[in-house]
């Protein structure tokens, strides 16, 4: 009779162990995926996101005051706030707010504004090591948000 209660002790310590075991094996598993895809971006990134949208805005308006010659800028400094993660189109990313500086070189003068606030969504691609911008656009027909995923050239 002794002999079965240590062999049934025996059996339930093995059992616990390996129990135990694939949890701890499960759990970094899962922690080693997630880091992967959670990296925020870094301050490269988000200075090229900012240059995308900087230059989306300056060809609008190129086209619409038909300018003859076009200003250069420059970012300056780069202040991250917030990198929240954040899903777009069922794909993780992140919002990212903070403030940069700007320095516009105009034909007559150069202008310099502090403080800039911005916010940019990216995502990472599956290497991680290229991003995506992603810029929201309200759906009038559904009243949600569609959108505009460009890559990012670093």
């Amino acid at each position: 009779m002794r002999i079965d209660r240590i062999g049934a002790t025996n059996v339930t310590f093995n059992l616990t162990l390996i129990w135990r075991s694939l949890s701890v094996i499960l759990l970094l598993f899962l922690l080693n995926a997630c880091s992967l895809t959670d990296r925020p971006p870094d301050r490269t990134v988000v200075r090229q996101a900012i240059s995308v949208q900087i230059d989306r805005v300056q060809q609008d308006l190129v086209q619409k005051l038909k300018l003859e010659k076009v200003p250069t800028w420059k970012i300056e400094k780069i202040s991250i706030w917030e990198q929240q993660p954040v899903e777009i189109q069922y794909v993780p990313g992140f919002a990212v707010r903070g403030a940069y500086d700007l320095t516009l070189k105009l034909p007559s003068q150069t202008v310099a504004r502090k403080n800039n606030p911005f916010e940019v969504y990216l995502q990472s691609q599956a290497d991680s090591k290229h991003w995506r911008i992603a810029r929201p656009h309200p759906n009038p027909t559904n009243s949600g948000v569609e959108w505009e995923i460009d890559p990012i050239e670093l």
